[in-house]
C-alpha cells in the first residue's frame, strides 16, 4: 500500500508558507527567553500574594505537576521548536521535490517524439 501524497498548491507556495512558519518559530523562541523570565519574575508572594486565600491557593496549584504554568512554559518552547523545523522540513521536500520533477521532465523530453 502506498501512500500518496496531493500537492494542491504550487511549490513556491508551499515554500512561501514554509518560510512564514520557519520565519515564526523562530521570532518565538527569540522572544521566549524574555518572556519566560517576565513569568519567573511574576511567579512571588509580591505578586500571588501571602494571605490565606493565597496559601491555599498555592497548595492546590503546586500539587499537580506539572502546574498549568510550567505546562505551557514547555508548550510553548515545544511549539516554537516544532514550527522552525516543519517549516524548514517543508522547504527541504519541496526544494527536493523540483530537482526530482525536473530531472523527470528532462529525461521524458530527451526521449524524444515516439
Amino acid at each position: 500500500m502506498s501512500n500518496i501524497v496531493k500537492i494542491t498548491g504550487s511549490p513556491a507556495d508551499l515554500i512561501a508558507a514554509a518560510t512564514v512558519l520557519t520565519a515564526g518559530g523562530q521570532a518565538l523562541q527569540a522572544d521566549l527567553t524574555g518572556l519566560l523570565a517576565d513569568i519567573r519574575r511574576l511567579e512571588t508572594d509580591a505578586v500571588l500574594g501571602t494571605d490565606d486565600f493565597a496559601h491555599e491557593f498555592k497548595k492546590t496549584y503546586h500539587r499537580g505537576e506539572p502546574t498549568a504554568t510550567d505546562a505551557t512554559k514547555q508548550a510553548s518552547v515545544t511549539i516554537a521548536t516544532a514550527g522552525s523545523q516543519f517549516g524548514d522540513a517543508v522547504t527541504v521536500t519541496m526544494q527536493d521535490y523540483l530537482v526530482v520533477d525536473g530531472e523527470g521532465s528532462a529525461d521524458i523530453s530527451s526521449i524524444g517524439p515516439a
